[in-house]
């Protein structure tokens, strides 16, 4: 009977183990997102402070500044937390 509750010890262990590794990866990718935010939101307010800046170099920004959000916003969170959720399960 001990050697059941040891082994089941164990693997609640082990699956808080791996539970734990996943919500580190979740982590980095939450703080990866965080620092696209603030790039983005550093390009938009550089952008508006710059309006005055000769049209050429204005719409290079815009540009810059639409592919960097088209990359932002490239990342699907529900197809990620169902990738984690999927290795957790």
């Amino acid at each position: 009977m001990n050697t059941i509750l040891y082994i089941m010890g164990a693997l609640i262990i082990l699956g808080m183990i791996g539970i734990i590794r996943e919500l580190r990866k979740i982590n980095v990718l939450m703080e990866k997102g965080a620092k696209q935010i603030q790039e983005y939101v550093s390009v938009v307010l550089m952008e508006e402070a710059q309006e005055e800046i000769a049209p050429e170099v204005l719409e290079e920004e815009r540009q810059q500044a639409a592919e960097e959000k088209r990359m932002l916003f490239s990342i699907d969170p529900e197809a990620v937390l169902e990738e984690f959720m999927g290795d957790i399960l």
